[in-house]
């Protein structure tokens, strides 16, 4: 977003604003506020009016790429989980709320449809580059939830199910950046700015979980460090394959 931001641009910055915050917002109450039931159906009700006010955004921003990769972050953020909801002994908001998360999927995955049917055809995100980000990290959280689970039962041992959960996400961040480097260059950017951001996001989230423990004087797993290790090792491999992409798509140009 080079010179003086468009009204599109603008309208993705917030987007993007309302998702992070939304999702930080959410943690720290978690970790820093008392559950009550009210405050679980505020967060519902609050949070639910957030994802539909960036569905909104996003649909007149009238800009493709940012408002792509701003939309499949909608998609695997927003809204939120609220732990506390399912502890506040009230099924019925439960529900409903399990019904907007659903429904956000819809109107998100919408949302990527319009936007990209705005785009260049000459220069354009791949189809393969939005679905690898919808989808595959989702599916590997799935897979790495029943294996490590049976490995756990099978060996009684926490680091075998440690280590199949490393190993499937490294695997899964190799494939996205074997797909980085095969795809169109917006391919490449879309997946490497996503990826950055998702790191970043999930490294600042084990280092805070790590600082808080241990001022509670909480016992802190190693895998926490390794987690920090492996995100921080990525986020670097994401940002020079970005830069390298970049610097191709310029001798292109030139």
């Amino acid at each position: 977003m080079k010179g003086k931001l468009s009204t599109g641009n603008t309208y993705c910055l917030i987007s993007a604003f309302i998702i992070f915050v939304s999702y930080i917002g959410e943690r720290f109450v978690n970790v820093f506020v008392q559950h009550s039931r009210g405050l679980a159906l505020g967060e519902a009700f609050f949070f639910s009016l957030m994802t539909f006010a960036v569905y909104m955004l996003l649909v007149n921003s009238q800009e493709p790429f940012y408002g792509i990769l701003i939309a499949a972050f909608g998609f695997r953020m927003m809204p939120p989980n609220i732990l506390g909801l399912i502890n506040s002994e009230s099924m019925a908001a439960g529900v409903v709320y399990y019904i907007v998360e659903k429904m956000a999927m819809i109107i998100f995955a919408f949302a990527i449809l319009r936007l990209y049917k705005l785009q260049d055809p000459d220069d354009y995100i791949s189809p393969l580059s939005i679905i690898a980000i919808l989808v595959l990290m989702p599916f590997a959280n799935d897979v790495t939830s029943v294996i490590s689970n049976y490995l756990l039962a099978f060996t009684g041992k926490m680091y075998a199910s440690y280590f199949a959960s490393f190993a499937i996400f490294t695997a899964v961040q190799l494939v996205l950046l074997f797909l980085a480097s095969q795809t169109t260059n917006k391919g490449a950017r879309f997946i490497c700015n996503f990826q950055i951001v998702a790191l970043l996001l999930n490294f600042a989230r084990k280092i805070t979980a790590v600082i808080i423990m241990t001022a509670r004087a909480q016992h802190v797993s190693k895998s926490y460090y390794v987690w920090i290790v492996i995100y921080a090792f990525f986020d670097v491999v994401f940002i020079l394959m970005s830069k390298k992409r970049k610097d191709a798509e310029k001798a292109v140009e030139a």
